[in-house]
């Protein structure tokens, strides 16, 4: 029977900034832990990232911690307030949206150089079976939430094979899980292969 590696990941909407929880069940670990490895510096030991986006002539050149107000550059926060608000002119709407699937590409990108090969016991990222769960405020609706996921899966979270994107868990119950790193908490559905990877995704702009 050929070997598969699979993630279960988690994205969580909040205030205060990006934090990750993995469990790198493909190497036999049984604790959930926090991501740290952010970048060079300080950052290496920040259990968030800022959820903050810095363009320059309208490219985006920076995210995260690397954002800084250099002259001719315009820096994003903040931009979840907008997110799904029906009252927002078309042309705000599209902006938002750009830059949430800035941001989670940036995000993706990152986890994907981190578990290499080495880390995923051989496999390679493309090749493994990844199941993100993203988690989003209690107070979304399902069209919301919907047009989420897609962004989601815009920024490239569905590339792989066996790659799938979920969005069924609420701000509350993903924090708790990140805050008490109880693998228990996150109720996790059957499926045919058993994650090897799991990440717990919290996303506060």
């Amino acid at each position: 029977k050929k070997e598969e590696q699979s993630i279960n990941a988690n994205r969580h909407c909040c205030q205060k900034g990006t934090g990750v929880a993995y469990l790198n069940r493909s190497t036999g670990e049984q604790e959930i832990k926090v991501f740290m490895d952010w970048g060079d510096g300080d950052d290496d030991t920040e259990s968030k990232l800022p959820t903050r986006l810095t363009y320059r002539n309208g490219v985006l050149s920076q995210w995260g911690f690397r954002c800084q107000n250099d002259p001719g550059s315009s820096t994003r926060e903040w931009f979840k307030t907008s997110f799904g608000n029906p009252h927002l002119p078309s042309d705000e709407r599209t902006s938002v949206h750009m830059m949430y699937v800035d941001y989670l590409a940036s995000l993706y990108k990152k986890l994907k150089e981190h578990f290499s090969a080495g880390k995923l016991n051989g496999k390679i990222w493309n090749f493994a079976v990844i199941h993100f769960l993203f988690s989003i405020p209690a107070d979304w609706d399902p069209i919301i939430s919907e047009r989420f996921r897609q962004l989601a899966i815009n920024a490239g979270f569905e590339d792989g094979a066996h790659f799938k994107v979920k969005i069924d868990i609420k701000e509350p119950h993903a924090t708790a899980v990140y805050t008490t790193k109880k693998q228990n908490i996150v109720k996790v559905r059957s499926m045919p292969v058993s994650p090897d990877l799991f990440f717990l995704l919290l996303h506060r702009p």
